[in-house]
């Protein structure tokens, strides 16, 4: 139930024409001129004298009445009680037991919730101020909460309680309010947004949006920024593959995999892309070791398009022993492989400073792919050199640079 309050308010303005010393001149002159032209004693009686003075007294002031243009404004404000909305992080890390007393995140949430009740109090029993509150993983929803307590349950599993959207959340949670106030937004979170599309909408795009409402929000962490419970972690942070893709090209595609306390440990990230089938097969892996507490590094991959139509690319790492979020294990987009394209076959006999920059020109055209292939006339007892594997595929342009006649067979 909604309790609103209605104020009314009156006043009144005027806004003369001219000045204010104006019309204080104005009311000069007339009581002199009623002074000195007063009506004849003589040829009028006394009483209708006086109505006539009144008569003129009248007729001025409506006058200045008329000229101090005056006006009523009547205000009616009807007062809704605040709303404070509460976003709670119900997703699988918030289970970890990393705060104090060896609590888990929800546990110590719960408490934080409890204890902000003893200072608002007075003002949700009297419903000057009204708490809506939603929790999220994956997924968001709005739950029930005890008003006596703010408190808002026990932590449950969900089939969504893998994924954190914490953007996606306020985005959801903003948009139920409709036009009802919103006087703030409390969230309550580990910080760490875990989610793939299409609920992975940044926090800070929906932050920006209550920041141009002027709406405060207001951001309370849990957790430890490594607790023991996540020492070891070990997350794809990053993916990068072109959009579009040549029937025949082989693209590079790049990664970003971070590793927290994994010092002298290897760990295996593999390439997996969506087959004509529909089912992900491997098609290549790297084996990566960590030297230090917490590193960052890259991984590089080559892949050939081998058929048309869209394609799923999935980077992911083999979960570690002891890793409890496995949920920032894989990353994945959607590449579009079409025909057409140019692939060109450069050969040389000798590393060139001009062979640099024509390879480099050639390369800068998404449609172009270009392969280098440099017979070092040093190792000429090897000669000549067979290029079989390179013609077997479906190269349409062929360079050859300063090469020797017998460099290559003469059948290629």
């Amino acid at each position: 139930m909604t309790i609103s309050s209605l104020i009314h308010t009156t006043s009144f303005h005027f806004d003369p024409t001219g000045t204010w010393l104006g019309i204080v001149l104005l009311i000069v002159v007339f009581v002199g001129l009623l002074f000195f032209l007063a009506p004849d004693k003589s040829r009028l009686s006394p009483a209708r004298r006086l109505t006539l003075i009144a008569l003129r007294t009248g007729a001025f002031l409506v006058l200045v009445f008329c000229m101090s243009k005056p006006s009523m404004v009547s205000i009616r404000q009807l007062q809704q009680p605040a709303t404070v909305l509460v976003l709670a992080d119900s997703s699988e890390s918030m289970n970890v037991a990393d705060s104090p007393n060896s609590k888990t995140r929800w546990e110590y949430l719960r408490e934080t919730l409890k204890a902000a009740m003893e200072s608002t109090r007075k003002q949700i029993v009297n419903e000057s101020m009204l708490v809506r509150a939603w929790v999220f993983d994956r997924e968001a929803r709005e739950i029930s909460v005890d008003t006596t307590s703010l408190d808002i349950g026990e932590w449950e599993r969900r089939p969504s309680s893998e994924e954190t959207a914490i953007g996606s959340a306020m985005e959801s949670a903003v948009r139920a309010m409709g036009e009802q106030p919103l006087s703030a937004v409390v969230l309550l979170s580990d910080g760490g947004q875990h989610a793939y599309p299409q609920n992975d909408l940044p926090p800070q795009a929906e932050s920006r949006r209550l920041g141009e409402r002027g709406v405060p929000l207001w951001a309370i962490t849990y957790g430890q920024s490594r607790g023991a419970a996540q020492a070891r972690d070990a997350s794809i942070v990053g993916l990068s593959v072109p959009e579009k893709v040549f029937l025949g090209n082989t693209v590079e595609i790049m990664g970003r995999v971070r590793l927290e306390g994994l010092a002298d440990r290897n760990v295996t990230v593999r390439l997996m892309v969506e087959q004509s089938d529909g089912e992900l097969a491997e098609v290549a892996r790297k084996e990566i070791r960590s030297t230090e507490g917490m590193t960052e590094e890259s991984v590089r991959f080559d892949w050939t398009a081998e058929s048309l139509g869209e394609r799923k690319i999935t980077l992911a790492i083999d979960a570690v022993a002891g890793e409890i979020v496995l949920t920032n294990n894989i990353i994945a987009t959607f590449v579009d492989v079409v025909d057409g394209g140019l692939r060109v076959l450069y050969i040389e006999g000798s590393p060139r400073v001009e062979q640099r920059f024509l390879r480099r020109t050639l390369s800068s055209s998404p449609d172009v792919q270009i392969d280098f292939q440099w017979i070092n006339s040093v190792n000429r007892s090897r000669w000549p050199v067979s290029l079989e594997r390179e013609l077997s595929r479906d190269y349409k342009v062929f360079l050859i640079g300063d090469l020797d006649v017998d460099a290559i067979r003469p059948k290629d």
